[in-house]
């Protein structure tokens, strides 16, 4: 078995992650610590990942919830967004006893880490505030990880911070990264291994109406139902706009990594304001880290419904 650790803000494409990796066979999902940074809210996203584990009938494992504020700057998802995340995009979803009090993540990472008998590998689907944190207070942890597998940045392609702020003037950045960029350069400095998974490979990875047909057609578990009406709703809302695989494609890819294709590239994060702010930059003597910027898509559609609509 797989020891898996999620590192997540709790939006629609993170349910279809946690989703695929509650239910794969192979792997072992740790602990689920939810980076509030993101597009839930550090309770709600927290009850929510609670209700996930129950809906895909998993065992119980640990839960904890981050801080709301980036470790500098003051970038955050519209509160729009937030909301509707918060509120698990208004479709019933199983309910559970509700914790007395949410967990730290920084300390329940810790303690999981310390406590692994093997290194463990982190999918990191959120702004990275969380892992920054950790590997900044606790360096020696680092030897505890395999890899830290994150859905993140933009090398090549265009940012998507224009989808939701059309006005922006940031054309490069990504929201996972563009969030909690002295994070995200404290993970790729820290020498864990690092795969990103940025838009270069998930720009290549749509939702289809075939896909949607596929997954409504197979949709037997309540997890896949689930799912299945959450991209319902997205196609309805979205407008045309697309919705693509961002993150489970990297789940996949943490189980899966041959489904990839890979360079290893030095890569920063800018953190001076300004139009580029959150920019993930390929550039000489930054960090060498393995970038994802191929995928075999009808494999990787196959793997996610293979597991997240098996019986």
């Amino acid at each position: 078995m797989k020891p898996v650790i999620i590192d997540t803000d709790m939006a629609l494409d993170d349910w279809m992650a946690i989703l695929y990796l509650l239910r794969h066979p192979q792997v072992a999902v740790q602990a689920v610590t939810v980076a509030a940074t993101g597009e839930a809210h550090a309770r709600p996203g927290a009850v929510n990942a609670l209700r996930l584990l129950a809906l895909a009938e998993h065992a119980p494992c640990p839960v904890g919830a981050g801080s709301p504020v980036p470790l500098r700057g003051s970038a955050a998802f519209p509160w729009l967004i937030r909301f509707i995340m918060d509120h698990h995009f208004f479709i019933p979803l199983v309910r559970v006893p509700a914790p007395a009090a949410i967990p730290e993540a920084v300390p329940l990472l810790a303690e999981q880490l310390s406590a692994a008998p093997q290194p463990v590998t982190i999918l990191a689907v959120g702004p990275l505030t969380n892992l920054g944190a950790l590997l900044q207070s606790s360096p020696h942890l680092a030897a505890k990880i395999e890899r830290v597998v994150i859905m993140g940045g933009a090398l090549d392609v265009p940012g998507n911070i224009q989808d939701i702020l059309p006005r922006s003037p940031n054309a490069h950045a990504e929201w996972n990264i563009y969030i909690d960029p002295s994070a995200a350069n404290l993970v790729f400095a820290s020498g864990v291994p690092v795969t990103l998974v940025p838009l270069d490979a998930t720009n290549q990875t749509p939702l289809t109406p075939d896909f949607l047909q596929r997954l409504g057609q197979r949709a037997s578990h309540p997890a896949a139902r689930f799912i299945h009406r959450g991209l319902q709703n997205m196609s309805r809302l979205n407008k045309g706009r697309g919705f693509y695989f961002w993150d489970p494609l990297a789940a996949v890819l943490a189980v899966r990594p041959d489904l990839g294709r890979y360079q290893t590239r030095p890569v920063r994060v800018i953190e001076e304001e300004g139009s580029q702010y959150g920019r993930t930059l390929s550039e000489e003597g930054a960090y060498p880290i393995q970038v994802c910027l191929g995928v075999d898509q009808p494999a990787f559609e196959q793997e996610f419904l293979d597991t997240l609509c098996a019986p």
